[in-house]
């Protein structure tokens, strides 16, 4: 199934009404060059992490009232190659940390983004539900890598790339683009959540947009992606036209659907990801896998003080 949708940006943003503090501060562990620069900073952390071993949780006090729906929209772009294994760890231990606190209705679920596209990884999931599930969406995670790029410059519908288990990615189709994720994230709450629910959504990514430029390879080929549900953004689309759309987006999702946005970034602490972060949320600029286990942990304590009935 494939949802394409395009954007009519308003032009005035309103900043005043936002919330954003840097919980972690790792600029001086990140170096900051210039865009287009050779080379980019990376997580401190080393790349040879333990793997998480995965029990599900037991919820110790049951909570009454609203029911939590959480959805992470995780970055899966090429430039984020190095970080994400570190990265895949940190949110099955958010998952974990969620089942601890949270209700017994509350769900959580995944999407992953690139280029122009936002796919849903894992649907809402019961954390306490049938004990399988919840194990199942955690090894799903686990399974994460960057999509899967194909070089060939006349690919066959059949090529499926180094990593065949992930989206594939043609040529032509490399940048990222924040707002398919936060678009796609937002109607996955607001159909599958009531509006009575607490909505949110957990954005994690190295950053930084870079401007798409429209690619016909896999229209040429005839290739249409059925293993996930695939949202379609625009191309082409400027790194200004990223960076409008996310914040509007995610304004009109706090204004209308009552969605609160964190926003945790590896590499980049761009202002416009502060405008971003709606309600409750928060901007996590981290330097070490030890940061964004603190931030995600942060916002798992976070989710339950705010839906105390």
């Amino acid at each position: 199934m494939r949802i394409v949708c395009g954007w009519i940006v308003v032009a005035a943003v309103l900043v005043g009404c936002t919330k954003a503090t840097v919980a972690v501060d790792a600029a001086s562990d990140l170096a900051v060059e210039e865009p287009g620069g050779a080379g980019l900073p990376t997580v401190a952390a080393e790349p040879t992490a333990p793997p998480v071993e995965f029990t599900p949780p037991v919820l110790v006090t049951p909570r009454t009232g609203r029911a939590a729906h959480l959805v992470v929209a995780l970055d899966v772009s090429g430039s984020f190659e190095r970080e994400l294994p570190l990265v895949v760890d940190s949110t099955r231990r958010l998952v974990h940390a969620l089942g601890l606190l949270q209700g017994p209705d509350d769900r959580v679920g995944m999407v992953v983004f690139y280029y122009r596209f936002a796919l849903l990884w894992t649907p809402l999931t019961r954390l306490h539900g049938e004990p399988g599930e919840v194990v199942d969406l955690a090894m799903s995670w686990s399974r994460i890598e960057t999509a899967s790029r194909i070089r060939a410059q006349a690919p066959f519908a059949s090529d499926q790339g180094p990593r065949p288990h992930m989206p594939r990615e043609y040529d032509g189709e490399q940048g990222t683009d924040h707002s398919v994720a936060l678009a796609f994230a937002r109607e996955v709450l607001v159909r599958e959540t009531s509006p009575e629910d607490y909505r949110a959504i957990v954005l994690i990514t190295d950053g930084q947009p870079i401007n798409l430029r429209p690619s016909q390879v896999r229209d040429e080929i005839g290739y249409v992606e059925t293993r996930w549900e695939v949202f379609e953004g625009p191309a082409p689309h400027t790194i200004d036209e990223i960076k409008t759309a996310s914040v509007a987006i995610a304004q009109e999702g706090w204004a209308a659907d009552g969605i609160h946005v964190w926003v945790v970034s590896l590499r980049e602490a761009n202002d416009f990801m502060r405008l971003i972060v709606q309600g409750d949320g928060e901007f996590f600029f981290v330097g070490t896998t030890e940061d964004l286990d603190a931030a995600l942990q942060q916002i798992a304590d976070t989710l339950p003080r705010s839906i105390q009935p």
